[in-house]
């Protein structure tokens, strides 16, 4: 008997049932043997009205390879700070130099873009359109330097690919792609704190410690050469967040199209650093459910919210 795994997606298969033939591709008979899967929690972030974020500390991983998958309910395009870059979804590093920064953060113009820092650069990308405010989303983050150009980054929106124009040098908008295999701040060994000079602070500026791991649901971009910088937080609702540690993943691997874009189960791995957030253990929203252990730490109020993205 051949397995349906055998037979390519754009096969056309028939299948009677009561005398009457049906036909279908492989991939849509795969997705409807998919088990249902329900998101019925989600995590509410509340901006720079509450400062609060989750974080961890991270191990030494793939640095070349990571795939990033949330659901996101946008509520407030940006942060109310003066820096040109608003509040973040994942950071990681203790600052813009030496390659030791990482961030998937809102723009200048209200885009999520990606910052890979690496050998004293930092590279960037954004989406050529914005998350629609109060609305399900799904995001899917697949860095592979290995491949080299501008594809090193790919941006998926609700299953569809992003176009996002060159991988450029942050430093001057110089142009350049940076070397094929480089090293990303992603995924690097990163533990404690560092220190800048917060310009977003409500009161007149002042310090702020900045985890240097993994950071959720807090913004920063730190002139460190000038000892000053910027701290946003996010305005948004998150549900069913993973991070792949070493694989490059379609964002079929998180969602999939039954009638519409919906949420399905990841079955796969998490290597190193990876994480599953789902939110599901009221006044522990950090708690990972990847089987990894990487538990995220909690600072300030993040609700836990009953229902989340549409899910099959």
């Amino acid at each position: 008997m051949t397995s349906l795994r055998a037979i390519a997606d754009t096969d056309l298969i028939e299948v009677e049932r009561g005398g009457v033939s049906y036909k279908a591709t492989g991939a849509q008979l795969q997705d409807q043997l998919v088990q249902p899967y329900a998101v019925p929690y989600s995590a509410r972030f509340t901006g720079n009205s509450g400062k609060a974020y989750l974080w961890q500390n991270t191990s030494g991983g793939n640095r070349k390879v990571t795939t990033i998958s949330f659901w996101i309910k946008l509520h407030e395009a940006k942060g109310t700070g003066i820096s040109d870059y608003g509040p973040g979804v994942l950071a990681i590093g203790d600052n813009n130099v030496g390659g030791n920064f990482g961030e998937i953060i809102l723009d200048s113009a209200n885009k999520l873009g990606v910052l890979m820092g690496s050998g004293g650069a930092l590279y960037t990308r954004s989406a050529t359109t914005k998350p629609v405010l109060n609305s399900w989303e799904h995001w899917c983050f697949q860095i592979n330097t290995g491949v080299g150009g501008a594809d090193s980054c790919k941006f998926y929106r609700n299953g569809t690919k992003i176009g996002t124009g060159a991988l450029k040098n942050s430093f001057g908008d110089l142009s350049g792609t940076g070397s094929k295999s480089m090293n990303t701040a992603f995924n690097q060994a990163m533990s404690g704190t560092f220190n800048t000079y917060n310009q977003n602070a409500a009161v007149g500026n002042g310090n702020k410690a900045i985890q240097k791991g993994y950071v959720i649901g807090q913004g920063r971009l730190d002139a460190s050469g000038y000892g000053f910088g910027w701290v946003d937080y996010i305005n948004a609702t998150f549900a069913d967040f993973h991070l792949i540690d070493g694989q490059a993943l379609a964002p079929t691997a998180f969602a999939h199209n039954v009638g519409g874009w919906k949420a399905k189960r990841y079955e796969g791995t998490y290597g190193t650093n990876g994480f599953h957030l789902t939110f599901e253990v009221s006044g522990n929203p950090g708690k990972d459910f990847s089987g990894r252990n990487n538990n995220f730490t909690k600072v300030g109020t993040i609700n836990r919210s009953t229902g989340g993205p549409p899910a099959a």
